[in-house]
């Protein structure tokens, strides 16, 4: 008898338990992708009508909930029907060696490459330089990587990689159709160059 009674008490912590956390975890999805579209007329809204600790405070709960939702991977930004960047970019890799003689390196999406290369391989190389893009701290250990890879050419030594954003402005759709043409001619700016350990 002492079972049965317990049973419906702990269906019901396990419904409350699970709703809670359905509801916690939408939650968040939908503050992180709000605050990604509003932040800045958030921001400047609680800043010119509060006092600077409430709106220290406000930063600080807004940065442990941006925290959490990274690690709980709940950061996904719903951008699929958003208004799309009008820019294109990509990155070249260099290596510059002791003999000062500078080489692209052979990496997908900057040298030719097979069918099958870019059907079944290469397809990880976007969302990985996606990821790298805006993050400094990120694009360190793949260019370590690439000093171990790529440590030597023509008998000279790796001294440095050299990271190279291009960016081509997307032309709108109307002038587009005018000069047949959809992107400006690219602009190109060394990112940085990282020495070899």
């Amino acid at each position: 008898m002492s079972t049965k009674a317990r049973q419906p008490r702990t269906f019901a912590l396990e419904r409350a338990f699970i709703s809670c956390f359905v509801v916690v975890t939408l939650s968040t999805v939908v503050y992180m992708n709000f605050m990604g579209f509003f932040r800045r007329e958030v921001e400047q809204a609680i800043k010119a009508n509060t006092d600077p600790y409430i709106y220290s405070m406000y930063e600080y709960v807004n940065w442990r909930i941006a925290t959490l939702a990274y690690i709980a991977g709940l950061d996904n930004r719903w951008e699929m029907y958003s208004t799309l960047p009008r820019f294109n970019w990509r990155f070249v890799f260099k290596a510059k060696y002791s003999d000062q003689h500078t080489v692209t390196l052979p990496l997908a999406g900057q040298t030719e490459r097979t069918f099958l290369q870019n059907t079944f391989f290469d397809f990880k190389e976007a969302k990985f330089r996606w990821n790298i893009y805006s993050s400094s701290a990120n694009r360190q250990p793949y260019i370590q990587y690439l000093c171990r890879t790529f440590p030597l050419s023509n008998g000279a030594y790796v001294k440095s990689i050299i990271l190279e954003l291009y960016v081509a402005q997307i032309v709108p759709p109307r002038d587009a159709v005018e000069k047949h043409q959809a992107f400006l001619p690219e602009n190109m700016r060394v990112l940085q160059e990282v020495g070899c350990s």
